[in-house]
């Protein structure tokens, strides 16, 4: 919605931004006069005030959660309070607390892991294609060092 608003002639409504309804809502501003404009030209027009989808942010103590689930949980609870601790040297301490965490759990977002028979979480590690070896300065996939070993 670059404008600030959306006309829906099937349902005949408009929907508008919070700062767009701020701004219609001083008179003689342009975002008052296309109001008028929409209202004159659609007298029973409705006027919905666009809903914002927050984005769920990551907090620490959902990321002590799920520490929590692993079985060595008291070795990455050390190792996530000495990141804390770092933070607080860095302009973004959050930041840098959640590229730790992202780092050190890359499954935690996809969901690539399991559960044990215990409760705790297992790590799904990806397919041997998947895997990546560094070898002077060049990446090769599994297949590919296959592939190489063939010729």
């Amino acid at each position: 919605m670059k404008t600030g608003y959306n006309y829906d002639a099937i349902n005949n409504t408009v929907t508008i931004s919070a700062a767009f309804a701020k701004k219609a809502s001083q008179i003689g501003s342009a975002e008052y006069d296309i109001m008028l404009k929409l209202r004159k030209d659609y007298p029973n027009l409705k006027v919905v005030k666009e809903e914002k989808t927050a984005k769920k942010q990551l907090t620490y103590k959902e990321m002590a959660e799920f520490i929590s689930l692993h079985s060595n949980k008291d070795e990455l609870m050390k190792a996530f309070e000495s990141a804390k601790t770092l933070s607080k040297f860095h302009s973004m301490p959050f930041t840098f607390v959640k590229a730790w965490f992202e780092k050190t759990f890359p499954y935690f977002k996809d969901g690539s892991y399991e559960m044990d028979s215990e409760g705790f979480i297992v790590e799904v590690k990806p397919k041997s294609s998947e895997l990546k070896v560094v070898k002077e300065d060049t990446e090769e996939t599994a297949d590919d060092q296959a592939e190489n070993k063939a010729s």
